[in-house]
């Protein structure tokens, strides 16, 4: 696992044991600024660590209204390269797991019948030739598959049934902090947003003699016209009591 900083926190090596990983990731947590894609690589770390017949690792969503599939972390390069082949040709383990929400298990992929595009690119442009996909969504996450590599074809019980159980619901659980946290630090900054906002119309009214809808729609102008967000507008008129450029 490549190790990687930010807020003085680094991510600890393989080898260290899920516990320990599951421990960097509640520092990043508690962090003052989440990375979001750097605490889920974290989360994969300890993934990497408790199964040990696996090389790489990533994590897909098919979130949204298209449902289009995407790579929330990757573990390193041949996994989210193996993520992109199954995107691409539109078939593989991954798109299986996430669609029957179970594991897909394709232990060599050299003798692998099923997803053909997908596999011959995988062999051809990659160094994967064990996959195993397993849907989170036993564990709340529906849309989200985690996926297993190898740099070797695996043995039928490899991983281990009840440690890949095991980890997908620890995966699971780090990935709902993530996502919890991530949202909370976004409402924490709409409503600061929206005080400012809330403010800035308040100046306006006052100075400018404006309506409520009068001054917030000057606001609105002003964004629109300059290109800048509502709440950057707001700041200015908050630091110098008047719309930027003198617009109303």
């Amino acid at each position: 696992m490549t190790t990687a900083t930010t807020n003085g926190y680094r991510p600890v090596h393989v080898g260290v044991g899920l516990a320990d990983q599951l421990a960097g990731l509640g520092r990043l947590l508690a962090a003052a600024e989440l990375d979001q894609r750097l605490a889920r690589t974290v989360l994969l770390g300890g993934v990497l660590d408790a199964l040990p017949a696996i090389d790489w690792a990533s994590l897909t969503s098919a979130a949204g209204i298209r449902r289009q599939p995407v790579t929330l972390a990757a573990s390193a390069e041949p996994a989210e390269t193996a993520d992109a082949l199954q995107y691409r040709t539109g078939a593989g383990p991954c798109l299986q797991a996430l669609a029957e929400l179970g594991v897909v298990r394709a232990e060599d992929l050299a003798a692998e019948s099923r997803w053909q595009p997908f596999v011959t690119a995988a062999l051809t442009d990659t160094p994967v030739r064990g996959v195993v996909s397993c849907s989170l969504a036993a564990s709340g996450h529906p849309t989200v598959s985690l996926n297993l590599y190898a740099a070797e074809p695996l043995a039928a019980d490899r991983p281990d049934p009840a440690a890949l159980a095991t980890v997908a619901a620890a995966c699971a659980v780090g990935l709902t902090a993530i996502d919890q946290r991530y949202r909370a630090d976004h409402l924490e900054r709409a409503l600061a947003s929206s005080r400012r906002i809330g403010a800035a119309i308040g100046v306006l009214m006052s100075r400018l003699r404006l309506t409520e809808e009068q001054a917030f729609d000057a606001l609105r102008k002003v964004s629109q016209h300059s290109h800048r967000k509502l709440r950057e507008v707001a700041d200015d008129v908050l630091l110098t009591g008047e719309l930027p450029t003198g617009q109303h």
